[in-house]
């Protein structure tokens, strides 16, 4: 991500460096909830069928992460 993206995405006209952009990508990160958490595995428990139709891949792995908006 180039300096100006960073600035960008903190509304700022300075520049930021990494480190400052990573601090304020953690800063604006957020716990999921039991009630969220099920939300999400019902959801995907729902489409994987779909996906697995049309033969649509992912990692062994995927995470959802959730953060303010902010970022």
């Amino acid at each position: 991500m180039s300096p100006i993206d960073r600035s960008i995405r903190m509304k700022t006209t300075e520049d930021v460096s990494v480190d400052s952009f990573v601090n304020f990508l953690g800063n604006n990160a957020l716990e999921w909830n039991d009630a969220e958490i099920e939300i999400l595995k019902a959801a995907m428990d729902s489409i994987l069928p779909l996906l697995q139709e049309i033969r649509m891949s992912f990692p062994e792995t995927v995470y959802f992460v959730k953060t303010t908006g902010e970022e």
